[in-house]
């Protein structure tokens, strides 16, 4: 499983980022923020401040307006470990609130952090990243009711399901974390 699977979320993050000054990715552990921040910046340019290398965290937190300081956006990868940096993004925004300046991981909820999370509400768009979807894992379409809805005739062209009940219920155990599905003879016991 180390082929990169394109996330539909991939695109409404570029549009969110387009209309906010901070996007902020959050969700649990190894669903992929950190792979997909780095997409993102693959296609924004900018610069990637990773706060699991303890170094960086270390150089965030001691100087937080230098680090985020720059032209292009500023993508920090767990910025739970380092929440100074949310002060230094607020006086930031305090100058310039342009959309485009930010995009944020973290494994933490928002609403759990210290006050200073709190300063960046009504200035950031938070967006869930859940585990991959099997229409993500299929590369087929995830608006099945949509079609069918829009198009009740072709629906009905449509020929059945192969798919049987044992089917459903291998796609539903294998998930959608990627760790789960790198090793698949190891899934149970990841779980």
């Amino acid at each position: 499983m180390s082929r990169l699977i394109p996330r539909r979320i991939y695109d409404i993050a570029l549009e969110r980022q387009r209309e906010s000054p901070v996007v902020l990715l959050e969700g649990s552990r190894v669903v992929g923020k950190s792979r997909l921040l780095r997409q993102l910046t693959d296609h924004l340019g900018g610069q990637l401040l990773d706060l699991d290398d303890l170094d960086t965290r270390a150089a965030v937190t001691r100087d937080p307006a230098t680090m985020i300081a720059g032209d292009g956006p500023v993508l920090i990868d767990e910025y739970q470990h380092a929440p100074v940096v949310l002060d230094a993004i607020k006086a930031q925004l305090n100058i310039s609130s342009r959309p485009g300046q930010f995009i944020l991981t973290g494994s933490a909820h928002h609403e759990s952090l210290p006050r200073a999370a709190q300063a960046l509400t009504g200035r950031l768009q938070r967006l869930p990243i859940l585990p991959l979807a099997q229409s993500e894992l299929t590369g087929t379409r995830p608006d099945l009711v949509r079609q069918l809805i829009d198009a009740s005739s072709h629906a009905r062209a449509v020929p059945p399901s192969t798919t049987s009940r044992e089917d459903y219920v291998n796609l539903v155990v294998r998930g959608g974390f990627h760790i789960a599905l790198a090793a698949p003879s190891d899934r149970a016991r990841w779980r």
